[in-house]
């Protein structure tokens, strides 16, 4: 989705609607062909402003602290998906998480996958939601 809109109602909305990323108008073009890529490539792109809004909008419900450590028999993310996930919730690409972290291009769709089936997620906003919502990452 590409929306000027980022107020929490919209964003949480399209999201459970079934947006699998969402960008914003004033995102610069190479961002959003980027996006565009990433989406084709079956990735979800997220603005790092739509990231934050829905990580300040699910933070602010309680969580309880079992939710932190997992729940439904979820495994624990290791630290270096930890690493990741913070990354794309800030909206980082892959590209820009293999240099930051020094990690092979081609790693971090591995550790992506293992975020996604750890959080019972199928693209990186519902990946940000469910950290977010079990208290994992905090922005």
């Amino acid at each position: 989705m590409i929306s000027a809109l980022a107020d929490d109602r919209n964003v949480i909305e399209a999201i459970e609607a079934g947006a699998s990323g969402y960008l914003l108008k004033d995102s610069d073009p190479i961002n959003v062909i980027d996006a565009i890529a990433e989406l084709l490539a079956g990735r979800s792109p997220i603005s790092s402003t739509i990231a934050r809004t829905i990580v300040r909008r699910l933070g602010s419900r309680d969580n309880m602290p079992e939710q932190a450590t997992g729940e439904s028999g979820s495994q624990q993310l290791t630290p270096r998906e930890m690493d990741i996930l913070w990354g794309i919730a800030k909206g980082f690409t892959y590209s820009e998480l293999a240099d930051r972290l020094q990690i092979s291009k081609q790693t971090v769709p591995v550790h992506i996958k293992n975020i996604y089936r750890k959080l019972q997620a199928n693209n990186r906003s519902e990946a940000v939601y469910e950290a977010s919502r079990r208290g994992l990452i905090r922005l």
